[in-house]
């Protein structure tokens, strides 16, 4: 069973790299050159982590490794190589595994079954519309199939004759001793095996959520889950064993050791005469693992991860997840945050990903005065703390940006969402003020004595009270035919602020405190404002789209290509600016002067 992760992992920070130079003694000295301010060029980040998320994997040999994960990708290992193999169903699948006959079957969301038909992976009719989380092939060419809602599954290899069975309990994942002795795990700690007539219930010595499940035989028996479970059944009883963790564990491989893997890159191994528990640095969630050969491999979120005995390295494939949103970090450099909830660090030193959480997309990051870095996007507000990501919030709301100063912090999003940070909780922000309810509000700018927040056609405004009381958010420009992305609280000489928005939309507060249309030499859609290295005000957005404000008037600079800028952020010397989409994956772009 590979479950969609609910908080993500510690990684190594990323040090920073000093460059030294040294001077003869004896070297001419005279007067310096004059400087030369050399040109701003472009050039494209390449070394990005790719967004392979394999939820499971099956080795039919050394040489012939199986995968599948995330929007229904498939890769193949040859020996020396991973290949994407044809899917034409985007449906996750969460699990694979096949028989000595050469049957091999994947399940996933919603139902879905795919089967391997001379080489190409067929989908079959769907018999139940529930998520099917793990597949066991018996020795008859049968596969038992389970999934949420207890659906239980028996599927022929090659024909879609499926029948199912459910239930209630939501199962998690299988494994058979042989036909007349399999097991089946699940939420609550359910344990059912199943003697070749009947599924019967077995006494469970845990309440904890079983997740995985292997074994070498009817006596040698092993399920791991939830707070760092692991129980293991001797063919009487199942008897709790100390794992020296307290990570979710996600999957078992007997023939690894055994050895356990699950959240935080947490690895647990039978050494001694007891699981001695480690983390893989730069890996989060791991969902699945195998042995083949003298290897072992494991899957997870943004990673495909070998051990030859040694160490382990990385096999990562697959699109770069669309970058949304960057922050600077003091303490990292840039951060950016996107799709699949990653979060990439990185520049000047090497790239490194972090999973903040559920696979979920983040829509923003950002670093407070404090020097904390929060992300937020779908149903989800994250802290990153010394122990890993940590979720703050997780309302049914679609953030679309944090922002704030050194007295308060503030989540904006879909329908009117506003929420102010208190401690580690997010309270609701009630406003009487007419700002609309429904109005999605997509951006947030606060200086230490006043804020602004857009969305639609309206522009509110923080007004402060007391070090005791709330301040007051209050409409102070409003016109239906707009629709803002986002606002910047400037020092500007003729602006205090400006706003940006669809078709080339641009307003500026001026110095008598009202708001005036900017004229725009392009007509995209502007998503992301930032003051560049240079102090000046940069807007990024639709069509590859850099604008330079000079001397209080907008500016076109030609950027080497045509997909959206999402957000634009300043790290050290240059700019910085990301975006993508699910096609042609993430981008991130540099322009400032050359790097040495």
């Amino acid at each position: 069973m590979r479950l969609r992760p609910v908080r993500t992992s510690l990684f190594t920070i990323l040090a920073g790299v000093l460059a030294l130079c040294a001077c003869s003694d004896d070297a001419t000295v005279g007067p310096p050159p004059p400087h030369v301010q050399e040109p701003s060029v472009w050039s494209e980040i390449t070394d990005l982590v790719p967004s392979t998320t394999m939820y499971s994997l099956w080795a039919e040999s050394e040489n012939n490794i199986i995968a599948v994960g995330r929007g229904g990708q498939i890769w193949q290992w040859n020996g020396a190589q991973w290949t994407q193999l044809p899917n034409s169903d985007s449906h996750d699948l969460f699990a694979i595994d096949g028989n000595a006959s050469g049957g091999v079957m994947a399940v996933g969301d919603r139902g879905t079954v795919l089967r391997r038909i001379n080489g190409t992976f067929v989908k079959s009719p769907p018999v139940v519309y529930s998520d099917l989380h793990d597949v066991w092939p018996s020795s008859t060419g049968e596969f038992f199939i389970v999934g949420d809602d207890g659906i239980i599954m028996k599927a022929a290899a090659t024909s879609a004759s499926d029948q199912a069975v459910a239930i209630g309990t939501p199962l998690l994942s299988i494994w058979g001793a042989g036909d007349t002795d399999i097991f089946a795990v699940g939420v609550d700690g359910v344990i059912l095996h199943y003697d070749g007539g009947a599924w019967a219930n077995m006494t469970s010595p845990t309440t904890a959520l079983l997740a995985a499940i292997d074994g070498t035989s009817a006596t040698d028996v092993y399920a791991v889950g939830g707070n760092g479970t692991i129980i293991h059944y001797d063919g009487a009883n199942w008897t709790p064993i100390e794992s020296h963790t307290s990570n979710l564990l996600q999957t078992c491989c007997t023939a690894c050791g055994p050895a356990i893997a699950g959240a935080n890159g947490n690895v647990v191994q039978w050494r001694n005469g007891s699981f001695h528990s480690e983390e893989i640095a730069g890996a989060a969630w791991l969902y699945a693992m195998t042995h083949a050969g003298d290897d072992t491999w494991v899957v997870g979120a943004h990673a495909v991860l070998r051990h030859d005995g040694v160490a382990w390295s990385s096999e990562a494939r697959g699109l770069i997840p669309a970058i949304r949103a960057m922050t600077s970090s003091p303490s990292i450099g840039l951060v950016t945050a996107g799709d699949n909830g990653s979060v990439m660090l990185g520049e000047p030193s090497k790239w490194q990903a972090e999973d903040a959480g559920a696979l979920q997309r983040l829509n923003t990051i950002w670093t407070s005065p404090a020097g904390d870095i929060f992300a937020a996007g779908t149903n989800r507000i994250y802290r990153r703390t010394a122990g890993g990501w940590v979720m703050e919030n997780s309302e049914i709301i679609e953030y679309y940006d944090i922002g704030g100063n050194s007295d308060v912090i503030f989540a904006v999003g879909k329908n009117g969402a506003i929420r102010k940070r208190e401690s580690t909780g997010w309270r609701v922000v009630l406003s009487d003020n007419g700002y609309g309810g429904a109005l999605d509000l997509h951006a947030i700018s606060m200086a230490d004595d006043e804020g602004y927040i857009v969305g639609g056609g309206k522009i509110l405004y923080y007004e402060i009270h007391t070090p005791q009381q709330d301040g007051t958010w209050t409409v102070r420009y409003s016109r239906d035919s707009y629709n803002f992305q986002d606002i910047m609280v400037t020092q500007t000489p003729a602006y205090k602020a400006i706003a940006v928005g669809t078709n080339g939309l641009s307003l500026g507060r001026g110095r008598n405190d009202t708001w005036e249309v900017m004229q725009v030499p392009v007509s995209a859609t502007l998503y992301s404002l930032a003051l560049g290295p240079d102090g000046d005000v940069y807007a990024a957005g639709a069509g590859g789209t850099l604008l330079h404000l000079v001397d209080d008037a907008w500016t076109l600079i030609a950027a080497p290509t045509t997909r959206p800028f999402f957000s634009v952020c300043t790290e050290g010397n240059a700019l910085f600016l990301c975006g993508g989409d699910d096609l042609s994956g993430g981008f991130l772009f540099r322009y400032g002067t050359p790097s040495h």
